[in-house]
């Protein structure tokens, strides 16, 4: 055989294996091309030649199957890193990760746990009732105890099980490596072990995780701080003005009465300068207790500044408006602040004013302001309403 018709054989060869050609199909057709009968002994080493080259296309085949499921790994992983990072919020995050794991790994449930006090508390999931326990144990692969503690129920890091059903952790670690938390990763009864090139990608996906919820975090830390008094935890000025906007539009769309109450602690410098500032801190406090307990939960309380409170009181009138705030003057008054080993008493004066048309939030401000500046000259520990004052001046709008 000559040596372009050996090219054109093993050429051919090449093509047939390449088809998924049988080892003595091919074994067959090479017969077929040569010039002369093989040999026994020539065959057998022949056989041996033609297996290896197909082993080979066959690793070759698996290895190309496996770069395939490694890169659609990493641009679902490049899909999801973007979703996620768009996601604001916990909920968000775990609704997207769960739908990329299921098509990643063919997760059934997801979960997500921060440490909370050294102890893993779950943040988040996506599973049905009672698929994952409030607070879990994590071991090593060798049984030692990485997280949380004993009597709690046990997850193994990487491939283990919880109630009988498979599972991978990953501990979610912070910039220095320090565990921020983890998340647990369910699949089916029965399901296979995760691909082993798949593995790396869950782990990158549990860095992005580690990222975008401590960002979440952050976000909703300083939305908190926002919107509500760090002290007191009513709400802060802001949201209380804005909260107060959307009533008025209400009260004047739907015809429903409106009214603001301003409550001022009497001689409040005097608890700082005698007892010292946390001292009035605990005042406050007391104060801001004494409101959320006192009202509905559709009112709005709010710390305005210093010692001033402010409690909105959606589809009350005047008279309503007035038997709220005596009953919340008569409540504070008889609160005592244990401080140390004294017991200080607090009494506050009470401004009303009742939302009339074309008021704004700064009118009924305002009005509400006089009242109570009038409750104050007239002794304290008192409610006044706008109707008790001979004048009240609104400035234009605009």
């Amino acid at each position: 055989m000559v040596l372009g018709d050996r090219l054109a054989l093993l050429t051919e060869v090449a093509r047939r294996i390449n088809n998924g050609i049988e080892l003595e199909d091919l074994l067959a057709y090479v017969q077929e091309q040569v010039e002369a009968p093989i040999a026994e002994a020539d065959k057998t080493e022949l056989m041996v030649v033609l297996g290896s080259l197909l082993s080979m296309v066959a690793q070759n085949e698996a290895l190309f199957a496996q770069v395939l499921r490694t890169n659609a790994a990493l641009a679902r992983l490049d899909d999801l890193s973007r979703e996620i990072n768009q996601a604001h919020n916990v909920e968000d995050i775990v609704r997207v990760a769960a739908a990329g794991l299921s098509e990643l790994v063919g997760a059934d449930a997801f979960a997500l746990y921060i440490l909370a006090e050294g102890l893993p508390a779950l943040l988040g999931w996506d599973a049905p009732p009672d698929a994952f326990p409030q607070t879990v144990s994590v071991l090593s692969a060798g049984g030692a105890r990485l997280l949380g503690k004993e009597g709690a129920d046990e997850v193994t890091l990487g491939v283990g099980s919880l109630a009988g059903r498979p599972t991978l952790v990953e501990l979610l670690r912070g910039g220095e490596g320090a565990a921020l938390g983890l998340m647990i990763i369910r699949r089916p009864l029965g399901a296979e072990d995760i691909a082993p090139e798949v593995r790396p990608v869950v782990s990158a996906l549990a860095g992005h995780l580690a990222v975008s919820i401590h960002n979440a975090r952050l976000l909703a830390e300083m939305r908190r701080h926002a919107t509500f008094d760090d002290l007191t935890g009513l709400s802060g000025r802001r949201h209380f003005f804005t909260e107060m906007r959307r009533e008025i539009a209400r009260a004047r769309r739907d015809k429903r009465p409106l009214s603001l109450l301003m409550l001022d602690a009497d001689h409040f410098k005097a608890i700082n300068d005698t007892y010292g500032h946390p001292a009035g801190d605990a005042v406050l406090v007391a104060m801001a207790e004494a409101l959320v307990e006192g009202t509905r939960t559709v009112d709005i309380c709010g710390r305005l500044g210093g010692e001033e409170m402010g409690v909105l009181l959606p589809q009350a009138g005047k008279d309503h408006a007035l038997m709220v705030a005596e009953r919340l003057r008569v409540a504070i008054r008889d609160t005592v602040v244990a401080w140390k080993e004294l017991e200080i008493g607090i009494t506050v004066s009470i401004g009303v004013a009742t939302w009339d048309e074309p008021m704004t939030p700064e009118d009924m401000m305002q009005v509400a302001d006089q009242a109570l500046y009038m409750a104050k000259a007239e002794g304290r520990d008192r409610v006044i309403s706008e109707s008790s004052l001979n004048t009240i001046e609104i400035a234009p709008p605009g």
